[in-house]
């Protein structure tokens, strides 16, 4: 007989409980008042504060703020939490992670918009009945005025700027520390005209650290919002100490000008569980793809154009996209004879929740996916004068999930070579497809370079016992999280060796953990 007890309870009360499941008494069991002193229940998730933030004439966003009292602290960091879509999915959004939402961190959560309605349905040609192919369904909204719909780049961007600024300049002074007044003020026995005039010196006040954590399309953003406000200067309240970004996309300029990949038979009758969107906003974990940013580009953006912006494709502050920006999206041209309902499908390839089917021999694409019509080059990154430095950055990626492979019973104990690190980074170099793998290992390789050129040029000429390359690798990281893996035995599922299993990812929270506290102290 099991007795399922709640976890909360003491100990006394389990082992009464088993007595009265044994003997046959009465098994209720009510929950102690909470001023008892046996009771163990867990800690409630504490309320937000809720700030309207307007942001001109776009109407206006919220923050939620949690645990402000820890704020009073000026040495308190306060994390920076952009979720992984937009305000419209909030209602799907996952958890914030236990690590960053915790009794003992102040966590501001900036709630962006970030969409637009599907593109208009496009009218076949024919001539005997005029039929209207429908795009997918939008997600519901958590409310029916029509301009909550349409807030495509570079919405978010201002969303988020305009939440930064009113944590930096509103929210964080009120809990400055109020300087005494000293009462003997200070005085010089010089003009301030005078060369040998000293000026008051300034009280030193210790700086708030800021870490910015956003994944998948909060990824984008906090990423922007990291290499363009992290200030070296040491006379402001705050810094931004930390980077961490997981699954993020920091490059669209290939998205936005190519043809979605062609899909088999067999994906195209597979009816998807949820839409892209809802994919990156339910799942922690969803390893996103060429087919997932591809379904939606036009979702997000109003034209090609807005994927070229270094503030949607961060990469773009170190380098050229070495190519043009098209006009309109690239889509399939139909012939100029007369078109089946299959061709009509086809053209609507922009049905956003589920994937293009395969594509007809008669049709043909129109030449908008331009070839690099020049040579990559590297740009200066931050700009001379600027104030900016490159914070301190982790990039955490997924692995994509592995089927199910079958149990075999192991004959004798056996350990497989794992590849050395210059054959995964081949490997990596060599794969040209776009995977949180591939665009997080260019961004790293990207700022490292940044730093070892620019920032660390000075230091490397009198410092000769400066390793740059080194205190780039520490500046810059990027730590792929291991998936569990399944496999399926005689009616049971084994956890594999490596992550938790079930789908999910390995600590991530140890991981950030320990890169804060290597930081923080």
């Amino acid at each position: 007989m099991r007795l399922d007890l709640p976890l909360w309870s003491s100990r006394s009360q389990r082992t009464q409980l088993r007595l009265f499941a044994v003997f046959g008494l009465s098994s209720s069991w009510r929950r102690p008042y909470s001023d008892s002193s046996t009771s163990r229940e867990r800690p409630a998730r504490p309320e937000p504060q809720t700030f309207k933030i307007a942001c001109g004439s776009a109407g206006s966003i919220t923050v939620d703020l949690y645990n402000s009292h820890l704020l009073a602290n000026s040495t308190s960091p306060l994390y920076i939490y952009l979720p992984p879509t937009g305000l419209h999915l909030r209602e799907t959004h996952p958890a914030i992670p236990s690590f960053l939402l915790s009794p003992t961190n102040a966590l501001a959560r900036i709630n962006y918009r970030w969409n637009q309605p599907p593109p208009s349905p496009r009218p076949t040609s024919s001539s005997s009945t005029s039929s209207t192919i429908l795009p997918s369904p939008s997600p519901p909204l958590l409310t029916s005025h029509q301009s909550y719909a349409n807030h495509p780049f570079p919405t978010p961007l201002h969303d988020t700027l305009h939440a930064y600024n009113f944590l930096t300049t509103s929210l964080l002074p009120s809990f400055a520390p109020q300087l005494e007044s000293t009462s003997s003020p200070y005085k010089s026995t010089f003009s301030p005209d005078s060369a040998y005039y000293k000026p008051p010196p300034t009280p030193k006040t210790a700086q708030r650290p800021l870490i910015i954590y956003g994944s998948y399309l909060g990824g984008t953003l906090a990423t922007s919002l990291a290499l363009t406000e992290s200030l070296s200067s040491k006379h402001h309240a705050y810094s931004i100490a930390g980077l961490i970004v997981k699954n993020g996309i920091f490059d669209w300029t290939g998205i936005g000008t190519s043809l979605p990949p062609e899909s088999s038979s067999e994906e195209s009758e597979k009816k998807p569980p949820s839409s892209p969107e809802q994919s990156l906003a339910m799942r922690a974990d969803f390893h996103w793809d060429t087919k997932t940013l591809h379904a939606l580009k036009m979702r997000l953006f109003a034209s090609p154009a807005g994927t070229f912006d270094a503030f949607a494709s961060p990469v773009l502050f170190f380098r050229t996209s070495g190519l043009d920006v098209p006009a309109t999206w690239p889509c399939l041209e139909p012939p100029t004879t007369t078109s089946t309902a299959h061709e009509d499908t086809t053209i609507m390839s922009t049905s956003l929740s589920s994937p293009p089917p395969p594509r007809s021999s008669t049709s043909t694409p129109i030449t908008t996916h331009l070839a690099s019509t020049t040579q990559k080059a590297h740009l200066k990154f931050p700009p001379r004068d600027s104030g900016l430095k490159i914070p301190r950055t982790l990039l955490l990626t997924t692995s994509p999930p592995a089927p199910p492979t079958p149990y075999l019973r192991p004959q004798s104990p056996s350990l497989k070579r794992k590849p050395t690190p210059k054959s995964r980074s081949k490997a990596k170099a060599k794969s040209d497809s776009i995977t949180p793998e591939t665009q997080a290992y260019e961004l790293e390789s990207l700022m490292r370079r940044s730093l070892t050129l620019h920032e660390f040029k000075d230091r490397r000429e009198w410092d000769e016992a400066f390793d740059a390359e080194t205190d780039a690798s520490e500046r810059v990281e990027v730590y792929e999280l291991k998936r569990g893996t399944e496999v399926r035995g005689e009616g049971e599922v084994f956890a594999g060796v490596e992550g938790k299993g079930n789908g999910e990812t390995d600590d991530e929270e140890a991981v950030v953990s320990t890169w804060i506290k290597d930081y923080l102290g």
